[in-house]
């Protein structure tokens, strides 16, 4: 019988990181091969047991087919983030047959009909079966037909025609957040789900910021003021908050052992879109508001610049969700500076352009994905040494 103080998932996996170094000690001669798995039952039962198995530095590690599927195992690299998704194709299929059903009451039923049901699945999948991937895929259901279900209710008591419009007031929206991180809060406390918390944790910080913000956007609708004016400040506000919130969970998790590793990963890829989107709306209103066709040279390696600042934050923290969210406007910014030299007739075609802005992009991907650990590893030993003792352990 499992150690109750494990979920079935960390049972499992402690197991399964068990299973090959075991297998290396009846190799080596140290115990019967008959004994591996009662072995690392015992173990766990004692608390015992790795995180992960350390695949070896040298020696032929190419595998027969007929070798356990334990013998396949991580590289430092893929052990360095490694948020809880998928245990089987049994979690694919679950959820993919969560998505249909949802996707079908969408088209025939309110919102709050399809927050009953996302209830009633993830007491199911979540809370009874604890599967991993239907449930990243039902709290984001939830956290959306919480928001919408919520909405439509507060619109039908008060008949407020447009919640984020101009003829609505900004305490409208306030309100509905603050029910959506109430709902979010009870989610979380029903089901214990890393993302759940995250979200709660987003929800909590733009019902702050909106609340900071209100009095200096006036009454334009929120969609229209978050681009004008000091609009990005207050989400470069919200992405900065979030980052704080994140750093404070990697930090107290410097090894990736605990859940507050898959919560901080969550709210990384939050926080680092919304820290670009600021710079790069602020960008843009400062140029104008043009198109790529008229982007400035400046503008570009403004761009540039502060996707280079996000990806290095990334490396430090190991966390890669800098690197990916910063993806959209590193293309954006080299096709500004390629259409800069198609204007001094550098580049006459635009499908020239595209494809060098794919081949830089796809490129510098290349290069940080496979450098990784050698890029952090020179970028921390230029660093104090207080302050490598409290980012996330070298790998």
């Amino acid at each position: 019988m499992a150690d109750r103080t494990f979920s079935l998932d960390d049972w499992e996996g402690r197991k399964r990181a068990l299973q090959p170094v075991l297998a290396e000690a009846a190799q080596a001669g140290v115990i019967a091969e008959a004994q591996s798995a009662p072995l690392a039952d015992f173990l766990l039962h004692r608390g015992v047991g790795v995180t992960a198995a350390v695949a070896p530095l040298n020696g032929d590690v190419r595998h027969t087919l007929d070798e356990p599927v334990a013998a396949d195992r991580a590289t430092e690299d893929e052990e360095s983030e490694s948020p809880r998704f998928i245990r089987g194709y049994h979690d694919i299929l679950i959820t993919i047959g969560i998505l249909i059903t949802l996707a079908g009451l969408a088209g025939l039923t309110p919102y709050y009909v399809i927050l009953a049901a996302v209830l009633v699945l993830s007491e199911v999948f979540v809370r009874r079966q604890r599967l991993a991937l239907p449930a990243v895929v039902l709290t984001l259901a939830f956290t959306v037909s919480a928001f919408y279900a919520v909405s439509s209710l507060y619109v039908s008591m008060t008949g407020t025609p447009d919640l984020f419009g101009a003829a609505s007031e900004k305490s409208d929206a306030l309100i509905i957040l603050v029910c959506e991180a109430l709902l979010l809060g009870a989610y979380y406390w029903r089901y214990r789900v890393p993302i759940a918390f995250a979200m709660l944790c987003v929800s909590a910080v733009a019902f702050i910021v909106s609340a900071i913000a209100a009095p200096f956007l006036g009454p334009l609708p929120l969609e229209t003021a978050a681009g004008r004016g000091i609009g990005p400040v207050f989400i470069g506000l919200f992405g900065l908050i979030l980052f704080v919130i994140a750093l404070y969970f990697d930090l107290s998790d410097p090894k990736r052992l605990t859940r507050r590793s898959d919560v901080a990963f969550w709210l990384h890829l939050v926080a680092a879109p919304a820290l670009l989107n600021a710079v790069f709306v602020t960008t843009m209103n400062r140029s104008g508001g043009v198109g790529i066709a008229n982007l400035p040279l400046s503008a570009s390696l403004t761009l540039i610049a502060a996707v280079v600042v996000l990806m290095l934050a990334g490396v430090l923290l190991d966390r890669r969700a800098f690197v990916t969210s910063g993806l959209l406007s590193l293309g954006y910014a080299v096709a500004g500076i390629l259409e800069t030299g198609a204007r001094g007739g550098l580049w006459g075609r635009i499908s020239d352009q595209f494809s060098v802005v794919v081949l830089v992009v796809g490129a510098i991907v290349l290069i940080i994905g496979f450098g990784w650990r050698t890029l952090r590893f020179g970028l921390l030993r230029i660093l104090p040494e207080r302050m490598r003792t409290i980012l996330p352990t070298l790998r």
